[in-house]
């Protein structure tokens, strides 16, 4: 403990204020049970799970945060664990460069978690990393404490276990061992350090570590990967964070210190540092793209309402915003209604069974599964797990798959598997205790429902969305989520006569679509398609309306649009710009001009790489 940096000059009150803002920030800005949702750390018990991180330089330190990780469900303790990580951080970097420079720098111990917190902003960002940066500066703190001799065997001896602990980190130890023997005028003994951080990886490759050479030197450092998915900015400011503190060091032992300014200066100058940093942090967090998450999220847990809430606060969405908005509003009975309200894809399905994204993989899964199609699901839960591994997320849902398929002994294998995982023991255990009473589940309300619905006739080769659902409403015409979702399908390929044909099963849900009413959406489709009839066989056709109405505010709706319409018959642009003012969320509007939009709107800058 005595070489640990003390806080000295830094002031306790001074640290603990700064570092909890910090908690505050990454608690309720970044919000942990996002990171998880993102990145969902996989964690197992057991030597064999260990033993595969125990073959790899850094495996170590993936393994803690891969324990740590699990915190992040709950928010207030994933963001402990995170800010205490970036303390340390920080102090280790003030306490290393306080020794080689032989200078009180206590400000610079804030600057790493302002680094660190940008890079925290992008939710891809693994607390492996992290715990890696720790260990190398950790390691070379404690060097540079020692005298020399003591420092001579303490990296001899404890390299090879640093570098097993860090992996690609332990370049930047190397680095800050030669740095001290260099400011200590050991020129030759800097350059044999440097060299021996060089070789070691490369040496590792020859013989305990029979990995590639890209990964004996950068694995776990994140300057490069699928983390950044080509982001230049963030791999710039990852660049800063493993050079900030050999650069701070040598600028601290070379320049020397300027006349100090009085008190009321000096503390300006801080006040004005920190609130700098704070502007980047602040100013590097995508909201956007945090809602995005928050939405995907909120529709794994099938908190439909939630989902809809967070709507108004997108400025722009991916498709699988789209996608679980469009569910949510299927979930809700609102589909029919405000479709056109809410985001959606201009000429497009309403949903695409095989992705082309891996990030759409586990929505598709539990689209699929709700609406009964469960060889299809299982396909692309499957696909999601040889992407993405072994996630209890993915495992639970092939539980459930399997149980419905009546295959309890490879559900048992998952369950297994998920007995492992510290927080899905209890309901693994609870699940194998009721497969052992009744291996269909029967007393679960979920699978009963899905046995009702779900097909029991194999359909070769692909089929389009419309297929799919007619093939569902034909195994049980009381499928209601399937017949919303081609409903929906039919509204946004812009195709009135179909949507006309299936008025006769609104009667098929009676809660849904009581007495006889029509959802809007359906009625201005009927409206439009008796339209067209009318132009081209000059005479109106009687509606297919089955006993239902049209309500009276739909007809004054339509005569409003049409008079808006014909006010600006020879002004196109203008005639929309008055229409989207009280019609744009109708489905008149949206044929009209569904051939003039370009499309979904601009994605999340943090999210570019989905479509």
């Amino acid at each position: 403990m005595r070489f640990w940096p003390r806080l000295g000059g830094l002031g306790p009150h001074r640290a603990v204020a700064f570092f909890g803002l910090c908690y505050l920030y990454v608690w309720l800005q970044i919000r942990p049970y996002l990171i998880f949702h993102v990145q969902e750390p996989v964690f197992f018990s057991g030597w064999s799970y260990l033993n595969g991180f125990l073959q790899i330089p850094g495996g170590i330190s993936a393994y803690a945060a891969a324990y740590a990780g699990q915190s992040y469900v709950i928010d207030w303790l994933g963001a402990l664990v995170i800010t205490l990580v970036m303390a340390c951080i920080g102090l280790c970097c003030r306490g290393y460069v306080r020794r080689v420079a032989g200078r009180r720098l206590d400000l610079f111990a804030f600057a790493p978690a302002v680094i660190l917190l940008i890079l925290h902003n992008r939710y891809h960002y693994d607390l492996a990393f992290d715990l890696s940066l720790l260990t190398a500066i950790a390691a070379a703190t404690v060097s540079a404490r020692l005298d020399q001799k003591r420092r001579l065997w303490w990296f001899v001896l404890g390299s090879p276990f640093i570098y097993w602990i860090a992996g690609g980190a332990w370049l930047l130890f190397a680095l800050l061992c030669a740095i001290r023997e260099w400011l200590d005028k050991r020129p030759v003994e800097a350059v044999v350090y440097a060299a021996v951080g060089a070789i070691l990886p490369w040496l590792a490759t020859w013989t305990v570590y029979p990995g590639t050479l890209e990964n004996a030197y950068l694995h776990l450092l994140p300057i490069s990967g699928p983390y950044l998915h080509g982001s230049s900015p963030f791999m710039a400011v990852a660049l800063i964070l493993y050079l900030f503190v050999p650069v701070t060091a040598l600028l601290a032992a070379y320049i020397p210190p300027g006349k100090r300014s009085g008190r009321v200066a000096w503390n300006t100058s801080r006040v004005l540092l920190v609130g700098i940093g704070g502007w980047l942090v602040i100013a590097s967090m995508d909201s956007n793209h945090r809602t995005m998450l928050e939405i995907d999220h909120q529709a794994r847990q099938r908190n439909w309402k939630a989902v809809l809430s967070l709507v108004p606060e997108l400025s722009a969405y991916d498709v699988l915003t789209v996608y679980n908005v469009q569910l949510a509003l299927c979930h809700t009975g609102r589909m029919g209604k405000d479709l056109f309200s809410y985001p959606h894809q201009i000429n497009a399905p309403i949903f695409v069974p095989s992705p082309d994204s891996p990030a759409r993989l586990l929505a598709l899964g539990d689209n699929l599964t709700d609406i009964g199609y469960i060889n299809k699901a299982e396909h692309m839960l499957q696909e999601a797990v040889e992407i993405q591994g072994d996630r209890p997320s993915l495992l639970r849902r092939l539980v459930m798959v399997n149980v419905l398929k009546n295959r309890p002994s490879a559900a048992r294998v998952y369950l297994g598997q998920l007995l492992r995982s510290p927080l899905d023991h209890a309901w693994a255990s609870d699940y194998l205790r009721a497969l052992d009473v009744d291996p269909r589940r029967a007393d679960d309300v979920e699978i009963r429902r899905l046995r009702e619905v779900m097909l029991e006739t194999d359909y070769p080769g692909f089929f389009s969305p419309e297929d799919i659902m007619r093939q569902l409403l034909e195994r049980n015409p009381n499928n209601m989520l399937a017949f919303d979702l081609l409903m929906g399908h039919y509204l946004q390929t812009a195709q009135p006569d179909k949507i006309v044909q299936n008025i006769r099963q609104l009667s098929q849900f009676p809660k849904a679509f009581p007495g006889t009413e029509i959802p809007r959406l359906y009625e201005e489709a009927v409206m439009l398609w008796a339209t067209q009839v009318r132009l081209r066989t000059g005479a109106m056709p009687k509606l297919p309306l089955f006993g239902r109405s049209l309500s009276m505010s739909t007809q004054r709706r339509y005569s409003q649009f049409s008079q808006v319409l014909a006010l600006h018959r020879d002004d196109p642009r203008r005639a929309k710009i008055e229409l989207a003012k009280q019609h744009g969320d109708t489905f008149w509007y949206y044929y009209l001009y569904r051939g003039k939009e370009t499309g979904v709107p601009v994605v999340s800058r943090a999210t570019r790489h989905v479509q």
